[in-house]
C-alpha cells in the first residue's frame, strides 16, 4: 500500500515533469506534429536562418564560422535523421545542417 503522497514514476513524469517547465523534452508527439520552419517567416529572416549552414555568406555574417550548425548548436533537440526542433522557433522543425544568428 503507498503512503498518501506517493507516487509513482510515470505519475511523476507525466503530471509532475510538464509543470516544472520540462515536458517539452518529454513529449515526442508535439515535435511530430510540428512543420518545417518557412526561411521567409518573419521571424526566420530577422534571425537569418537557412537551412543549409554551407550556404551562409561569413562576410554578411561574421559571428558564423565553418562547422556551424543547427544541430551543433545548444538550443537544437534532434527528433528525426534532418530535422529538428529550436527553443526559439517554437512549434517548427529546423534543418539539423541549418543556421541562423542565434547560434550558440
Amino acid at each position: 500500500m503507498r503512503g498518501l503522497f506517493m507516487v509513482t514514476r510515470r505519475q511523476f513524469i507525466l503530471h509532475y515533469v510538464p509543470a516544472m517547465g520540462l515536458g517539452c523534452y518529454l513529449q515526442p508527439s508535439a515535435a511530430s506534429e510540428a512543420t518545417p520552419l518557412d526561411v521567409n517567416d518573419p521571424k526566420a529572416k530577422a534571425l537569418a536562418y537557412t537551412e543549409d549552414a554551407n550556404q551562409v555568406d561569413a562576410a554578411k555574417h561574421p559571428r558564423f564560422k565553418a562547422g556551424q550548425d543547427c544541430e551543433a548548436c545548444q538550443l537544437y533537440m534532434p527528433t528525426g535523421d534532418s530535422w529538428g526542433t529550436c527553443s526559439l522557433f517554437e512549434g517548427k522543425l529546423v534543418a539539423a545542417k541549418g543556421w541562423c544568428t542565434a547560434y550558440q
